[in-house]
């Protein structure tokens, strides 16, 4: 409570009614921190030669800023996907006129006006919580809570790699639920057809943020035949390689699970192998040989 007087030396003592003033009880002791509604105060003055006077303070209040907290999101900037450069500025935290705004890492430095971020128009942060001292024309000043978020990566959970005979072509589908699509190739959908072996990328949208995912079109290896068993006019296909299970033929029409083949004619034959990715399948030739028994001159 100031004001009042201007007299050198005067003292003055505070009442919170005119009947305590002038009984001279109830004196307010804290007039330095005084709380209060609005309202009246009245105050007794005396000055340095014992003269007294009466004056009245009548207390009115500014009204605070108009203010709110408020909430940010932004896409992500990092390859862990948990931070982002946010805007605090942009923040509906007031929609007053004449008012400034100055930005805080901490309730505590926004309480003790230190510590202010430097670059609020572009804070970089994960996902946390900044405070905003609005202070009008008046010096009136609130705090308020800015809550930010990173929005995180959204990558699709139905496109995976893919492996395929290497002459084959297939298609990849990135899935529904995304705004837009756009793949390496040009495409715009959300799937593609009639790819080949390769490495493909596609740049997924949620809402105003945009994802890379990568994919890759792999060729299957293929298998390898690593020995025959030659047994009269049997053979048995020894393989590696590929990915079992395997099917062989002598013909590359007629398929069998057995690697045993019996009963084959005597010269030449072909033996086809094919893994289970079913691609062009290889081939090896082999010679039964004709064996004959016979009895030599000398026995």
């Amino acid at each position: 409570l100031a004001g009042v007087t201007s007299t050198p030396g005067a003292t003055k003592k505070y009442y919170k009614t005119l009947a305590d003033l002038n009984a001279g009880v109830n004196e307010i002791t804290n007039p330095t921190a005084y709380v209060s509604a609005p309202g009246t105060v009245y105050v007794k003055v005396t000055t340095p030669q014992g003269c007294t006077g009466n004056a009245i303070l009548t207390l009115a209040f500014y009204i605070l800023p108009n203010a709110t907290d408020a909430t940010l999101q932004t896409c992500f900037a990092d390859e862990t996907g948990t931070f982002g450069f946010f805007n605090l500025t942009s923040a509906n935290v007031s929609s007053g006129t004449g008012i400034t705004k100055i930005f805080y890492p901490s309730l505590n430095d926004a309480l003790a006006n230190t510590n202010p971020i430097a670059n609020p128009t572009l804070y970089n942060s994960n996902d946390a919580t900044v405070y905003v001292r609005i202070t009008d024309t008046n010096a009136c000043w609130v705090i308020k809570k800015i809550t930010l978020t990173v929005i995180r990566p959204t990558k699709s959970t139905v496109l995976k790699d893919k492996t395929i005979c290497i002459e084959d072509r297939t298609s990849l589908d990135a899935g529904p639920g995304f705004a837009s699509y756009l793949w390496s190739t040009g495409a715009t959908t959300q799937s593609i057809s009639g790819v080949p072996v390769g490495e493909y990328w596609v740049i997924l949208q949620t809402g105003n943020c945009y994802t890379t995912q990568e994919v890759f079109v792999k060729p299957a290896g293929n298998p390898v035949i690593s020995s025959l068993d030659i047994k009269n006019n049997t053979i048995t296909v020894n393989v590696s390689g590929g990915t079992p299970a395997y099917k062989y033929s002598l013909n590359g029409t007629t398929w069998q699970d057995s690697n045993v083949f019996t009963n084959l004619p005597r010269g030449e034959n072909k033996v086809y192998v094919k893994d289970s990715y079913d691609c062009e399948p290889i081939e090896v030739q082999v010679t039964v040989p004709n064996l004959i028994n016979a009895i030599t001159p000398n026995g």
